[in-house]
């Protein structure tokens, strides 16, 4: 989200779980200006993981958008800092060094935000926030020249980051790592997890943290102390299990104090995962100057072209839907079977063969006013949102019959329920309610507890519905929206152990829903 001017507003950017299949993966706030004051926030994180790094500090500057450029109002009032407002979960905002641009301490959540001064000065808009999104003149937004050696550049950048980070997690030896740790006794396994931080994985952090307090094989707490504080800021599920140890209180208080910050290791995580995306953006630039260059007569076999030389599933749904764009309706068809094959897109399948089907008889959307079986079958499609092909099924359905979809905006948190900060009294510490989250409290009438986090092999789920819930099911979709796995729930109240073993390494959403909606989200970590 960039480049826009905000006048008067009560909040000026809400993000939500609903965007993107329950996430807000991929979302950056960038270069937009809060001229005015705001009654409650610039900018404010309802529900859902916003994407981690917001910009960048990369000395490099690949395509001239280091940092994020926002210009905050900076009201804070007493209900809660202006400048950010609660999150679900920890994102890192990297900005201009710039009194406009800089978060002031008391205007946002601190403990869910980390703020890093890049030391670059802003000096012009232009430059610092260059679009993504032009479709004349140069594709990627930089002046004159084409867009592919900045592709290219990304692409190196990316690569380099990766094979920096695969030779620097556990040492580039996850197995040997876990190894150690299983049969060495606790000053060899010290000394192995101390050559590798500040980039042991939570797998091996987790592997050492079982291991017996006392006895044959056990970890001195004071090895522990060092190991976790090499390493950290740890994450919350590293953190819990050294908790669980009850090392002694002098120890353990200087654990906590290293919980500051952000770790190397989830450093170079986030600036992976923001090369990446630019690198997205800008295919999907170039992507667009093509579809929309009057004088590109083959725009969409160029389009197909630059979807072909790309990786990743999201690419190859583009794939699909350039190939019905073109009418090469055999190559969809193809790609349709390939997807098929994988599993997790029966919808998406399914409404692109109607498409096709529809083509290839020379006949209109129109059929679907005499087709009833068919329109309800498009409906269905429209009505799942879990699932990829939602979004074309509503699109028919619009052309053809009017139908509108409300967007669905999730209310705000209520005042009590917000944490403040910069107040006389020293703030309220209270955690936010997820608002799409049932209750974790063994109390309540219905809740939901999806651990471990970050986990490995088997991911346990507890649960609890009123006795009138119906419908009950489980989804896990990855990050690209892709449904993964499915399970009915029978019972009103037990324990699911759900076998990750066979899934990538990765981040999930694990959901609830009832009678198709969801009642529960969560995402969950899978590391090796």
């Amino acid at each position: 989200m960039t480049s826009m001017l905000f006048h008067n507003l009560g909040i000026g950017i809400q993000t939500q779980g609903q965007s993107f299949f329950n996430s807000n993966a991929g979302l950056q706030i960038k270069c937009n200006d809060f001229n005015y004051p705001v009654n409650f926030f610039d900018l404010l994180n309802v529900t859902g993981s916003i994407f981690d790094p917001q910009g960048t500090c990369d000395p490099d500057g690949l395509d001239g958008s280091l940092p994020a450029g926002n210009i905050f109002s900076h009201t804070c009032n007493s209900f809660e800092g202006d400048a950010f407002a609660n999150t679900s979960s920890f994102f890192k905002y990297n900005h201009h060094d710039d009194a406009l641009r800089t978060p002031q301490a008391n205007c946002f959540s601190s403990p869910e935000i980390d703020t890093t001064n890049c030391k670059v000065d802003y000096i012009n808009k232009q430059s610092a926030c260059p679009s993504n999104f032009t479709i004349s003149g140069d594709p990627c937004g930089f002046g004159p020249g084409p867009c592919g050696p900045v592709i290219v550049k990304l692409k190196g950048k990316t690569a380099e980051l990766r094979t920096a980070f695969d030779s620097l997690l556990d040492g580039g030896n996850t197995a040997g790592l876990l190894a150690t740790v299983a049969t060495q006794s606790s000053g060899h396994v010290k000394n192995a997890l101390m050559n590798a931080a500040p980039y042991v994985s939570d797998t091996v952090l987790l592997a050492y943290l079982n291991k017996p307090t006392k006895g044959k094989g056990h970890v001195a707490p004071g090895h522990v102390k060092e190991v976790i504080v090499a390493n950290s800021p740890v994450t919350g599920t590293v953190k819990a299990a050294t908790d669980n140890r009850n090392l002694p209180i002098g120890i353990q208080n200087q654990i906590d104090a290293a919980q500051i910050g952000t770790s190397p290791r989830r450093e170079l995580e986030q600036e992976i995962a923001f090369f990446e995306n630019q690198l997205s953006l800008k295919l999907n630039s170039l992507s667009r100057f093509f579809l929309y260059d009057s004088l590109a007569v083959d725009g969409v076999d160029s389009v197909i072209d630059i979807l072909k030389s790309q990786d990743g599933i999201d690419r190859e749904l583009q794939l699909t839907e350039a190939y019905i764009e073109a009418e090469r309706l055999t190559e969809a068809k193809l790609e349709l079977d390939k997807l098929d094959l994988k599993g997790g897109f029966a919808n998406f399948c399914k409404i692109n063969l109607i498409i096709i089907d529809i083509f290839e008889d020379g006949a209109s959307f129109d059929t679907l006013i005499a087709d009833t079986t068919l329109k309800l079958t498009v409906e269905g499609i429209a009505s799942d949102t879990l699932e990829h092909g939602y979004l074309q099924a509503r699109a028919i359905l619009s052309m053809v019959f009017g139908t509108r979809f409300p967007e669905h905006i999730e209310p705000l948190p209520q005042q009590q329920q917000l944490k403040t900060y910069g107040d006389s009294e020293g703030g309220n510490n209270e955690e936010v309610t997820n608002l799409l989250t049932l209750e974790d409290d063994p109390t309540a009438k219905e809740w939901v507890k999806v651990y471990p986090n970050p986990a490995d092999k088997i991911v346990t789920i507890d649960y609890l519905f009123s006795s009138d819930a119906n419908n009950v099911e489980l989804r896990v979709y990855n990050v690209f929206g892709t449904q993964v796995f499915k399970r009915e729930i029978q019972q009103q109240k037990g324990t699911i152990e759900h076998d990750i073993s066979s899934l990538p390494q990765g981040i999930y959403l694990y959901t609830i829903t009832e009678n198709g909606t969801a009642v529960s989200k969560e995402n969950i970590m899978i590391v090796r």
